[in-house]
């Protein structure tokens, strides 16, 4: 019975589909005419046309070499660049300078103004840190005299429990004092190298352009109308290396205002980088050292506006 239903249901497969193909294209269950049945199937092109998956795969570009598909931060920035200037009709110049302003203003200044605040928490969190301290040490010299681990280990889970509620209340977990590095860094690295390939100045391991991009050979201004080319007067490479002085001594200045000491390794580091900064942005395009120069500035600029209110105004 099971066998006369599925032969019923064969001849009635075939049935329709000869209805709907026509008696030509009939097809039979069987496994030596499916593909015979397939290309029967196929639709019908002018003579001469192209199939249309080779018309496809012939018109695409490799995502890898099409500009569109790149989503890189470095290929953002170039299109951010090149759109401000077209949009604004800005020479080069003044479009990486008036960027580097909004790209600090918008990105790393609201974290500056958050990270001194921290600071200042956290700095007037450690006289109770201290004291839980203090506690916490003279519990355990109680707990040694009674030789007793589990005690121990109980004091000074409390004591951590303790530390993590402070953090929570204030606000000022230290690691928050370092979010404005993790973001200022890679952002400078990131801006460097864009700046780097739109000057299409070659550098080791990097794809770079065979040229640079138009108008930037012109785009400049005063004594540095290429943008490509290094600074031939050190003008600027020397303005750099004092800006970034600057901004060392100024944030030691900022600290020491508030009632904390510096960090003397940390600063002699600093400035040691202040003047290894300075033989290489000499040989570097000066479209990077302009952007260097730039955000600088605008350190200088904000670290003297923290002074000013940490000295007048008792600010954070």
């Amino acid at each position: 019975m099971q066998y006369l239903v599925q032969t019923s249901e064969i001849a009635a497969g075939k049935a329709m589909l000869s209805r709907t193909f026509g008696p030509s294209r009939r097809c039979a269950f069987l496994p030596a005419k499916i593909l015979q049945c397939t290309r029967a199937l196929k639709p019908q092109r002018p003579a001469g046309a192209p199939w249309l998956p080779t018309t496809i795969f012939a018109a695409a570009t490799p995502i890898g070499t099409d500009p569109s598909f790149s989503f890189s931060p470095i290929a953002f920035i170039e299109t951010a660049l090149t759109q401000v200037h077209s949009v604004t009709g800005f020479p080069w110049w003044l479009t990486i300078v008036s960027c580097t302003v909004a790209l600090r203003a918008t990105c790393t200044l609201p974290l500056a103004i958050q990270q001194r605040r921290r600071v200042a928490r956290l700095a007037e969190l450690q006289p109770i840190l201290k004291a839980w301290e203090g506690t916490f040490r003279q519990q355990m010299k109680a707990q040694r005299g009674s030789r007793s681990l589990l005690a121990l280990n109980k004091a000074q889970i409390t004591y951590k429990q303790k530390v993590r509620e402070l953090y929570r209340t204030y606000n000022c977990h230290p690691i928050k004092t370092i979010i404005l590095p993790w973001v200022q860094i890679p952002l400078w690295i990131t801006a460097s190298l864009a700046l780097r390939r739109m000057a299409a100045f070659p550098a080791p391991w990097l794809e770079t352009p065979m040229a640079a991009i138009e108008g930037f050979t012109t785009g400049g201004t005063a004594w540095f109308v290429d943008l490509a080319a290094p600074d031939p007067t050190m003008i600027v490479p020397l303005t750099i290396g004092f800006l970034h002085l600057m901004n060392v001594e100024l944030n030691k200045s900022i600290v020491n205002l508030g009632g904390r000491k510096d960090h003397p390794l940390m600063t002699f580091l600093f400035r040691c980088l202040s003047i290894v900064i300075i033989p290489v942005a000499t040989q570097v395009p000066m479209a990077l050292s302009l952007y260097w120069a730039t955000s600088a500035a605008f350190s200088t600029t904000q670290n003297i506006g923290f002074w000013l209110l940490k000295r007048y105004r008792n600010a954070p």
